[in-house]
């Protein structure tokens, strides 16, 4: 019997005349919110152009800036396009600025990409950004994919810098409602250690669809401020989401020492809006209270009782924000 003749391989989309291509790239949107971010949007795009990935798009939300952040995002158009990244800049030209989680949205919007980079108008991204974070992000869609960042000035908050950069993949989920109650109280920097996010948001990236399945960020309705970054961040893992962090260094996180009106001290964390934006005043109670929402619907509605260990400065803040129905 005649051996059988080799079967010949298939030829699909991707073979031309006997020469293989690469499939296509996914697209990659960055989403960058900016208020009076004149000195630093510059060094943001020129970052962003330097992303080694392609396909790559940016879209900058100005919300209502005075300053020239929209003429400068749009003598940006063709310098991004000449790197291969397309600019989209969208101002809000109402006096009142949205807010945060209003211009993320906003930008958010209008990518195209199957997933998103997030990165605030004061901080950079480095060339392999993408390649890492998407490499990660593609093992699971419903992950959030951190990455560690190194701050300048060299040596700003420190203390932050080093607990977020050490943090494993489990204590990234282990400590989403550490704060440091005690440090907060006695810290002449207590802003280092008042955090928000296990990951920061600068260093952010998902799919578009694990986004648009949270929700997307809070929006202040009035003028009181509102942690968007921690209320998403939560949802994410109420809802089943997960959490990787990369161990290279992926983001460049600018401490800005004066923004608008607002000086970091013991009552207030320091909080950008963008690089030169009015600060939002985030007392401390509402990050607790943000955190211990979720906590009593995650955690304390499934113990039929529970006990604070210690009655000092820490456990009472802890019960007086508890709600009525966890008290009893």
């Amino acid at each position: 019997m005649e051996e059988p003749a080799p079967k010949k391989p298939k030829v699909t989309h991707d073979e031309v005349d006997g020469v293989t291509k690469l499939p296509p790239q996914e697209l990659v949107s960055f989403v960058v919110p900016a208020h009076n971010a004149s000195s630093t949007i510059d060094d943001c795009l020129e970052s962003i152009c330097n992303i080694t990935y392609r396909p790559l798009e940016v879209a900058v939300y100005d919300d209502a800036s005075t300053d020239d952040t929209f003429d400068k995002l749009q003598a940006w158009v063709p310098k991004c396009a000449a790197a291969g990244v397309t600019l989209h800049a969208i101002e809000k030209k109402k006096d009142t600025p949205g807010g945060a989680g209003y211009a993320k949205n906003r930008a958010a919007e209008v990518c195209t990409g199957a997933y998103f980079a997030f990165l605030d108008s004061d901080d950079m991204a480095l060339p392999h950004r993408v390649d890492v974070q998407l490499a990660m992000a593609k093992d699971d869609p419903s992950v959030i994919v951190g990455a560690n960042f190194t701050r300048i000035p060299e040596g700003s908050t420190w203390h932050y810098t080093a607990w977020a950069n050490a943090l494993t993949d489990e204590q990234l989920v282990l400590q989403q409602y550490r704060s440091d109650l005690h440090y907060i109280y006695t810290s002449p920097r207590p802003y280092e250690t008042l955090r928000e996010c296990t990951i920061i948001m600068p260093t952010w990236f998902m799919a578009k669809a694990r986004f648009e399945f949270v929700g997307g960020f809070d929006e202040a309705k009035t003028s009181a401020t509102i942690p968007e970054d921690l209320i998403f961040f939560l949802k994410h893992l109420e809802l089943g989401g997960t959490l990787k962090k990369a161990n290279d260094t992926l983001v460049i996180y600018r401490s800005t020492k004066q923004v608008g009106h607002v000086v970091a001290h013991v009552v207030v964390r320091k909080r950008r809006h963008s690089s030169g934006s009015v600060c939002s005043k985030l007392p401390r109670r509402v990050l607790l209270r943000t955190r211990l929402e979720s906590f009593e619907r995650r955690v304390l509605s499934q113990w039929p009782t529970f006990t604070i260990w210690g009655c000092g400065r820490d456990g009472k803040a802890v019960f007086n924000e508890l709600s009525s129905a966890s008290k009893r």
